[in-house]
């Protein structure tokens, strides 16, 4: 556990710097940072949105990366664009450790729907997205790209088809590493079933950093014994230093959006290459319920599934 509370102390820490570098930001050689509001916070209405503003430590530098929407003028009666009065825009900012902003640039938004942002060990990446109406497995709803710790693009891995509609829909989307694969946990609205509605639920995948390769993923429907959470607003995922995958989603119930908890077993694994099937992203959970707290109400509860996974040999 001290690797997780690590990472929970350094969120901890990059959240107080960022409250306090706002306010006293200084611009240095007459750049100037993005100014963008997120004071609405992850949340819209009952489901989280994808986070939009980074802030993580390079050595003595401070980086920033912030997804800026834009501002749309669109037709009130039928929402439809009318014309961008500000553009969308991916900046990263580098401050050195007087706070000052010391270098600015503007990453290619490749597709049209913003995924998350993951400082990793060795790179950073980005994920981006589209929508699939059509429900074509041909389709690319989400791409990973692969930056150099200078922002050199590096490669590309796609999602295809996937049993999505709307990547990222009414959740989050977070990310983390082990052993040379990045393992993602988001949302998306599905393909319709034979209701004919298209329901919202999680999707998880991973992808081989050396070549880009996704060698595992699941977006299909299933039981909670297989780690699918339907109605799935928030998503999250870490890697322990055994190298167990921790994820954790919030599902709407009642009381409201309780949280549901997956804790590992232990890793075990065949192939260096896939999580394995054995104990991979689809089998082998074990389930415990919480109860609400008392005079919450009744309806679904939230449960408790460890989800085991095939972590690879070797440390960070």
């Amino acid at each position: 556990m001290k690797n997780v509370r690590q990472k929970l102390a350094a969120l901890l820490c990059a959240a107080t710097m960022a409250a306090g570098l706002m306010p006293a930001v200084m611009a240095s050689g007459g750049i100037s940072p993005l100014e963008t509001v997120n004071r609405g916070g992850l949340y819209n209405g009952n489901w989280a949105v994808p986070i939009t503003s980074y802030l993580y430590q390079d050595g003595d530098s401070l980086i920033r990366v912030e997804y800026d929407e834009g501002q749309r003028l669109v037709d009130g009666q039928t929402g439809a664009l009318i014309q961008w009065l500000a553009p969308r825009q991916l900046v990263v900012e580098t401050y050195n450790s007087q706070f000052q902003l010391v270098s600015a640039k503007t990453l290619e938004l490749e597709l049209p729907l913003w995924g998350g942002f993951f400082a990793g060990e060795d790179y950073n990446f980005v994920i981006f997205g589209q929508e699939n109406p059509e429900e074509n497995d041909s389709a690319e709803v989400i791409r990973v790209v692969k930056y150099a710790k200078d922002w050199r693009r590096l490669g590309q891995a796609s999602l295809y088809g996937a049993n999505t509609t709307i990547p990222f829909d009414a959740g989050s989307l977070r990310m983390d590493e082990y052993d040379g694969y990045l393992y993602v946990r988001t949302s998306h609205e599905m393909y319709a079933s034979g209701d004919g509605l298209n329901h919202q639920a999680n999707l998880t995948f991973s992808v081989r950093q050396s070549d880009m390769e996704i060698t595992d993923s699941f977006s299909g429907v299933a039981n909670t014994a297989a780690g699918y959470v339907s109605h799935s607003f928030n998503q999250f995922v870490l890697v322990d230093e055994d190298g167990n995958i921790v994820t954790m989603d919030q599902r709407d119930a009642r009381p409201p959006e309780p949280l549901r908890r997956h804790r590992p077993l232990h890793t075990g694994h065949s192939q260096p290459e896939r999580l394995d099937r054995r104990c991979g992203l689809r089998h082998r959970f074990r389930r415990r319920t919480f109860r609400p707290p008392h005079g919450a109400g009744g309806g679904r509860r939230g449960q408790c599934e460890p989800l085991p996974a095939c972590g690879h040999h070797g440390g960070r």
